[in-house]
């Protein structure tokens, strides 16, 4: 028997090594964070192939070819869709939290107060009986404009002709119905110093919070 026909093609080796490589990177390729592994041998198995391909070993190189291919595109494509994943997550969890801030904070008033509701405030009015006991209140008419039922906090500040701060109360709208109106009265407990000063003041919903 001739000795060159006992000995491997050139080649053939690294087509055994690319297959081997191959089958490895598929099955690794499906596993998180461990797949970057398929990506190397996905790599290496590729240019086995090739070499096995030009060297001619035939059905071994082209396996390890289609093998490490598959690997590496699909260890490839799943860390790209976690990490896409990650990151989507992250940017909607940030994107929550500035709304939870914006509307804590007050900067989304103007925005509660164009979309979602309609606050009316009335006149303010303080009556003092024969004991001397006064009775107040600012009426306050909130109209819910979503087709759905909603809760809200609305803070109601009170200010002198100077603009600066007399006294604020709250008012808590509490699962309003869509399209429906309801009526509150703020500023029923009022200090008898203050209370000339409330008489003439000016009245505006200084914050707006979702609930």
């Amino acid at each position: 028997m001739d000795n060159n026909m006992s000995k491997d093609k050139p080649g053939h080796g690294l087509s055994v090594a690319g297959l081997v490589l191959g089958i490895l990177a598929v099955v690794f390729c499906w596993i998180p964070i461990v797949n970057w592994l398929s990506v190397i041998m996905g790599i290496l198995a590729i240019v086995f192939g090739i070499v096995g391909v030009v060297k001619k070993n035939g059905g071994l190189a082209i396996a390890a070819l289609i093998l490490g291919v598959i690997g590496f595109g699909f260890a490839a494509y799943m860390k790209f869709a976690v990490t896409k994943g990650v990151m989507d997550a992250a940017n909607n969890a940030a994107k929550n939290a500035k709304v939870t801030v914006d509307d804590a904070s007050g900067d989304n008033t103007d925005s509660i107060l164009k979309n979602d509701i309609d606050v009316q405030l009335g006149s303010f009015s303080a009556t003092t009986d024969e004991y001397g006991l006064s009775t107040t209140e600012l009426p306050v008419h909130v109209t819910n404009k979503n087709s759905d039922s909603k809760s809200y906090t609305l803070q109601i500040e009170a200010t002198d002709a100077n603009g600066d701060r007399i006294d604020d109360d709250t008012v808590y709208v509490n699962n309003l119905g869509g399209n429906q109106s309801q009526d509150f009265k703020a500023f029923q407990f009022v200090s008898s110093d203050k209370l000339e000063q409330m008489k003439t003041a000016t009245f505006k919903v200084s914050n707006a919070t979702k609930i």
